[in-house]
């Protein structure tokens, strides 16, 4: 039998914590960088200046929505390009490409809710960048989890149309084998993805060819050059 004073030193210290449950709304909305508060219009400086972030729901234990199909982890394209990683927890899913994150608290379905997308547009950024950010362009979508004409599931997104009516305009389908993501985009058309193993997924970002052909980053903060093509996520290999 313990002595009174370690029974009550145990009492005061309680046993060993154990890892504290956290739902998907109990952490905060993450945003692309921008130069003030969303919403930013006609200004630079909006974008990852360096690796995008990957973390943002690392600590979240909240079950996966039964509706959603399970998008996690990082894609890649028939070229090997790794540029899209997704994160989920309960219902909320965020997107991260170069060098955007789209991050939407809940999959509702209904847009201008506050439970999407309030960001900024990819592609502009992208674009136009130049030393200290792209362009702003600010968004409102929403995403809903639906199934496809071939029951796959599918993470829709949704934006308002010209005269205010609901548009579905990106479409993310995972099929049948649970490896493979077919993208459907305004702008770049059809592109079929294929999951990265654990052991692929990039720990740096790499410009390829050109003019900056070497530069390497694995720092959020780190300024890239360029965020137009070649731009290629990689695992580098550390030796310690």
């Amino acid at each position: 039998m313990a002595p009174k004073r370690q029974v009550a030193l145990l009492a005061v210290l309680g046993a060993p914590l154990a890892h504290a449950e956290k739902n998907a709304a109990d952490i905060p909305r993450a945003n692309t960088p921008s130069p003030g508060e969303w919403p930013q219009a006609n200004v630079t400086g909006c974008g990852f200046p360096g690796l995008p972030i990957t973390t943002t729901l690392a600590d979240c234990t909240e079950p996966l929505n039964p509706q959603a199909p399970d998008l996690r982890g990082y894609w890649k394209t028939a070229g090997g390009d790794i540029n899209e990683h997704i994160d989920m927890c309960g219902s909320r899913w965020i997107d991260v490409s170069k060098p955007v994150l789209h991050d939407f608290p809940a999959c509702t379905g209904v847009v201008g809710d506050g439970e999407g997308c309030q960001d900024y547009a990819g592609p502009l950024i992208v674009n136009t960048w130049a030393e200290g950010g792209g362009a702003c362009s600010p968004i409102v979508v929403a995403c809903k989890f639906e199934t496809d004409d071939e029951g796959n599931g599918c993470v829709n997104l949704y934006t308002q149309g010209t005269t205010g009516q609901t548009v579905k305009v990106v479409s993310r389908c995972l099929q049948s084998d649970n490896e493979t993501m077919i993208w459907i985009h305004p702008l770049a058309g059809t592109v079929v993805y294929t999951r990265v193993p654990k052991e692929e997924e990039p720990n740096c970002i790499v410009c390829e060819g050109g003019e900056h052909d070497g530069f390497e980053t694995s720092d959020t903060e780190a300024q890239m050059p360029s965020w137009r093509r070649p731009l290629r996520p990689r695992v580098r290999q550390i030796v310690v």
